[in-house]
């Protein structure tokens, strides 16, 4: 089986995956600092440091599995043109 074909769906379910887990943790997504060792979520409520930091750790992971993501499917099409080309 190609490449392509086999791996195709693994980071979009993924990326997906990391949303979800995002949409369902995080309900007063974006938390930011709001004052010194303060957190505040989207609608002013109070968040803890612990709350804040897991927040920003979920943050980064889903930037990076969104880039990853972008580049693997880079990588597909490159993949598929290539064995589209008559040697």
């Amino acid at each position: 089986m190609n490449f392509s074909n086999k791996y195709k769906y693994i980071m979009p379910c993924i990326l997906g995956l990391t949303m979800v887990y995002g949409v369902v943790n995080f309900r007063g997504a974006p938390i930011r600092p709001c004052g010194e060792q303060k957190y505040c979520g989207k609608s002013g409520n109070r968040v803890t440091q612990e709350e804040y930091e897991a927040y920003r750790t979920w943050e980064t992971t889903f930037i990076l599995v969104a880039l990853g993501a972008f580049f693997s499917k880079l990588v597909e099409r490159g993949v598929m043109r290539d064995s589209a080309r008559p040697d």
